[in-house]
């Protein structure tokens, strides 16, 4: 695989999920505000091994004990048996971005999912979710607080960012996650639904682009 990866031969990957895999389960967020709801739910679940997509969502891979079905919520899959997940080094067919690895941790291990399974089937009727990458329309029923967002925004605008349309344009608020630094334009902040975008690092919540440009988000 590695030669055929220097070679040029190497496209999209796909890894399965279920038994074959470990009973390896992922996790795949599609939509900001879903998985807001899950890190606010789950927060130790996050200590694992997690790939930022090309879509501008999140996977959290997770080993389990008791293989759950899988499932679709609102905004979320949990893949297990009969699923697979793109992972790094792909390309989002339609944004063009590569997946990449997030958090480089070993996979956590849990016996069971049930919780986040009961919790899934209740996201279906309690969640408003929209797609998240830049280009698409902004969410509309967005949970993070207005007052938080007109902090992020003009603290941005202080720092040069410009405004086109409802995104906050500039450089990215992570430069150290670029190659070469980030002196150009990548990341958009919108200010009406207050999710972040960069090219390269995939989709930021609202609380972590105000915590990394220094804005406490519970004041």
């Amino acid at each position: 695989m590695r030669r055929w990866a220097r070679r040029g031969l190497f496209g999209n990957v796909g890894i399965v999920c279920g038994q074959v895999s470990g009973n390896l389960v992922v996790l795949d967020f599609d939509a900001p505000d879903a998985y807001d709801a899950f890190h606010t739910r789950f927060p130790s679940l996050e200590n694992t091994f997690m790939v930022a997509t090309g879509g501008g969502g999140w996977h959290v891979y997770l080993r389990v004990g008791d293989l759950p079905l899988s499932r679709r919520g609102q905004g979320v899959e949990l893949c297990a048996e009969g699923r697979q997940v793109v992972a790094p080094p792909s390309v989002h067919p339609t944004t063009g971005q590569g997946y990449r690895v997030h958090l480089p941790r070993d996979i956590r291990r849990v016996p069971d999912l049930s919780e986040v399974a009961e919790w899934l089937e209740n996201t279906r009727t309690s969640m408003s979710v929209h797609q998240p990458f830049a280009g698409r329309e902004p969410v509309t029923h967005w949970t993070t607080s207005p007052t938080l967002v007109a902090a992020i925004a003009d603290t941005l605008r202080a720092r040069g960012y410009w405004r086109k349309s409802d995104w906050l344009n500039g450089p990215c608020i992570y430069p150290q996650r670029h190659a070469h630094a980030d002196h150009k334009t990548s990341f958009g902040f919108n200010i009406r639904s207050g999710y972040g975008n960069c090219f390269v690092c995939g989709s930021m919540l609202a609380n972590d682009v105000a915590r990394t440009i220094g804005i406490d988000p519970i004041p």
